[in-house]
């Protein structure tokens, strides 16, 4: 048990250390004092590495129009990075997203895959964004057909071993 403690410690405090994760806390400052330019400067680089945290920071830019032009499209192609970079709540956006059409090509089957990615991988402590995805996913999924449905879940059961969409959800539409 100590050694566990003592692991997850020197994990921690590497994760905290890494100049990513400083990269993006500084980010996430500057966008809460509404700096959006400079959250920009810190976000866009690490984002283009793959860092989901970075990358769903500059979807958030591009959907709300901060420092950059508003686009939806090139929101929803940051969110997809987060996605695939790990990023829950990312996955959460494409799912409400692709239910609506913005910015990406409306698309039910692609909304019920997101939304239950999302509930995949969402934390048990985190009620608001669970309630939040189970209220989207009971409005989208009577919606899907039920062949697309079970395609769905077969995506999703080899989803949950190893947290990795297949290929052609690498692009958005």
């Amino acid at each position: 048990m100590r050694r566990a403690v003592v692991v997850m410690a020197v994990a921690f405090g590497v994760a905290i250390a890494s100049p990513a994760f400083a990269s993006f806390l500084e980010g996430f400052h500057a966008f809460q004092e509404g700096k959006y330019c400079k959250a920009l400067e810190e976000w866009r680089d690490d984002a283009r590495n793959g860092n989901g945290s970075a990358a769903f920071g500059m979807a958030e830019l591009y959907s709300r129009g901060l420092c950059v032009k508003a686009d939806q499209r090139r929101a929803s192609e940051w969110y997809l990075k987060s996605a695939l970079g790990g990023f829950a709540r990312a996955r959460s956006e494409l799912g409400v997203r692709y239910a609506y059409g913005k910015g990406v090509k409306a698309d039910v089957f692609r909304s019920y895959l997101w939304l239950s990615a999302a509930r995949l991988t969402t934390a048990n402590w985190d009620v608001v964004s669970r309630q939040a995805i189970d209220a989207n996913l009971s409005i989208i999924t009577p919606l899907v057909p039920a062949e697309e449905k079970m395609r769905a879940d077969s995506i999703l059961a080899a989803f949950s071993k190893e947290y990795k969409m297949p290929r052609e959800f690498e692009k958005l539409d």
